[in-house]
């Protein structure tokens, strides 16, 4: 049976007309299966390491399609980069992209039973673009996004009849983050479970983390994405220390920033960072003399543990 390329949930009488503006878009078309009518999914959650949709119905089938395209009647959560809520961004102020795309959900497109011919044809240049480009992710960009709702609030009513700026007209190729997955570098250094801890509470959350290590400060600096239920009521209660443990590994302190206009959070540190490190060479040097150069003297090996 042909993989399932783009799976439709949630679209009602809408989504049988989506369905066929899709199926025939790019150079070889794309296998649409349309579950909107048919008993609701009870979790959609992508998945980064395949670039698919994970997509779980009550009779316990589960849909691994490339693109998920999720109407208004949609009632399972759906989680996208690092296990965001999309319920919780869109009571965000940002509005999505064109009414379709939004930052932090990769392969993921919205419709509205109102505006749904219009939104099928943006999803369809929007799989064009990947099929054009052999991409397995798209994203739009969240300046893109922003800029899009920056014109959106400033258009004032009278003036709907002029020509709308091309963030408005359509998808913008510059809009979006297009990549393969086969030939994407893994940025993320750990990506899992953790526990986030305060002297009160510990709360279990997944995370996306890397880091540098920063010569201005002869430090490492760790950063990256965390994802679970309580971090806002945890932020709220104040400046307590919070520490990061991973797995196997150490209690390491943290810092949880604030939350970023789609309800999404980051957290970072300073120092060894909670997850494992490969040794690397740290050289220390002074100047040559006479030569304007330097020359090594020194070895260690930082570890990060």
């Amino acid at each position: 049976m042909p993989e399932t390329g783009v799976l439709i949930v949630g679209a009602g009488s809408a989504g049988r007309g989506i369905a066929r503006t899709l199926e025939d878009s790019g150079r070889h078309g794309h296998v649409v299966l349309d579950l909107s009518g048919l008993p609701e999914p009870v979790s959609c959650d992508f998945d980064e390491a395949t670039d698919r949709w994970r997509v779980r119905t009550e009779s316990g089938e589960v849909h691994r399609p490339r693109i998920l395209v999720a109407g208004p009647g949609t009632t399972a959560p759906i989680a996208g980069r690092g296990g965001a809520s999309l319920e919780d961004a869109l009571r965000g102020e940002q509005a999505a992209y064109l009414g379709i795309a939004h930052t932090g959900f990769p392969n993921l497109f919205l419709v509205t039973g109102t505006h749904a011919a219009d939104e099928g044809g943006h999803i369809r240049t929007c799989l064009t673009m990947m099929t054009a480009e052999e991409a397995t992710r798209i994203e739009v960009r969240a300046g893109a996004q922003r800029e899009f709702n920056r014109i959106l609030h400033r258009t004032p009513a009278r003036s709907l009849w002029r020509p709308r700026p091309a963030a408005a007209r359509g998808p913008q190729r510059s809009a979006f983050e297009l990549s393969n997955i086969d030939e994407r570098e893994e940025d993320d250094a750990y990506a899992g479970s953790a526990a986030l801890t305060t002297d009160e509470v510990t709360l279990s959350v997944q995370v996306h983390l890397s880091g540098h290590f920063e010569p201005l400060d002869g430090n490492y600096h760790w950063y990256g994405r965390i994802a679970g239920d309580g971090l806002t009521e945890l932020k709220q209660r104040g400046r307590s220390a919070m520490h990061l443990t991973i797995p196997g590994g150490p209690e390491t302190a943290a810092t949880l920033d604030e939350q970023d206009p789609w309800g999404n959070y980051r957290i970072t540190g300073v120092g060894a960072p909670p997850f494992p490190l490969e040794p690397v060479e740290v050289v220390e040097v002074r100047p040559q003399q006479g030569a304007g150069g330097t020359l090594c003297s020194k070895r260690n090996t930082f570890s990060g543990s």
